[in-house]
């Protein structure tokens, strides 16, 4: 009997793993997106920019999503109505307004403010979903914030009240969107493919004609479709269903602690890229905000076999 828990220990120590590994791969990969909508932002509004990244990359799950017809009969209402919720809270109005605040905030302080979503996906968390962080967890997620307010100490400047709100406005519902995101993930009622795709479908669709409304018609210039395209491909359809996969093993804090690296990571990419460079004490904050998400992944406390699946995330 104890030779069949330590396997089964290990089994799902090996998942966890491979599902943070996900999860670091995620924020890698979304790390780029500020520094690609900057690039195009004179060009293309932030709203179309948006749903145009969403939608194409639901059009690019599409062929996924109409070989699992038998799947999608099986879908509830109940359902339907909490995956619409989670593409309006994700796509329509959480990156909306995240894009749209970066008319009118520096990337520094759009970057501190991301970087205390985890303190929302927390209380959610805690109060929706019931998963309680152990002791270690709590000081990881401390260590983490500790590492973002050091990065953008200096490089926090002034900012305007209305890209403030905005901005605000955009981390709720974030914040939201993962507490949900994680409900719907651990219940394992759909598969990865469809969980990334039904939301971006719906949110991305609702938002796409508030875009050209507010913003009109793109301008599809060369670095535009490269851009748009690859948002698309890769940081949308390849990103959410990494995301969602690695949320069937990870808690919305967990997984949302990992994204937390993500202002570091653009910070390097903009470096690369934009000529943007860092400071030793923003070197030296990385590694503080990187020892805080390793200590939140290695703090997670494996439940007593008595609770049965209630380790797996299935309620």
């Amino acid at each position: 009997m104890q030779d069949m828990l330590e396997a089964a220990s290990a089994k799902l120590d090996m998942t966890r793993l491979l599902a943070a590994g996900a999860g670091l791969l995620v924020a890698a990969l979304w790390s780029s997106s500020f520094v690609l909508v900057k690039i195009i932002l004179p060009t293309v509004g932030p709203l179309t920019i948006a749903a145009l990244r969403y939608f194409t990359g639901f059009l690019l799950l599409l062929p996924a999503i109409a070989a699992r017809r038998v799947v999608l009969r099986t879908v509830s209402r109940g359902l339907w109505l909490r995956l619409l919720l989670l593409g309006f809270l994700n796509f329509t109005l959480g990156n909306g307004a995240i894009f749209l605040s970066l008319k009118y905030l520096p990337a520094t302080a759009a970057g501190f403010l991301g970087s205390l979503i985890p303190l929302l996906v927390l209380l959610g968390g805690l109060v929706w979903l019931h998963e309680v962080p152990s002791r270690w967890q709590w000081v990881g997620m401390v260590i983490t914030l500790a590492g973002s307010f050091l990065f953008f100490w200096r490089g926090w400047q002034p900012v305007e009240q209305r890209g403030l709100l905005i901005s605000l406005v955009g981390m709720v519902s974030f914040a939201a969107a993962a507490v949900l995101s994680r409900e719907i993930a651990r219940q394992r009622t759909l598969d990865t493919f469809a969980l990334a795709a039904l939301p971006l479908g719906l949110g991305g669709g609702l938002l796409l004609p508030a875009a050209l409304a507010v913003e009109g018609m793109p301008v599809f210039t060369p670095q535009v479709v490269l851009v748009v395209g690859f948002l698309s491909l890769v940081n949308t359809t390849l990103g959410y269903l990494l995301y969602y996969r690695a949320l069937r093993d990870l808690t919305a804090l967990e997984m949302n602690v990992i994204l937390n690296l993500m202002p570091f990571g653009t910070a390097v990419i903009a470096r690369l890229v934009l000529d943007e460079r860092l400071s030793a004490l923003q070197i030296v904050a990385m590694f503080v905000g990187l020892a805080g998400v390793t200590l939140v992944q290695i703090g997670h406390h494996a439940p007593d076999p008595e609770d049965g699946m209630r380790g797996q995330g299935v309620p």
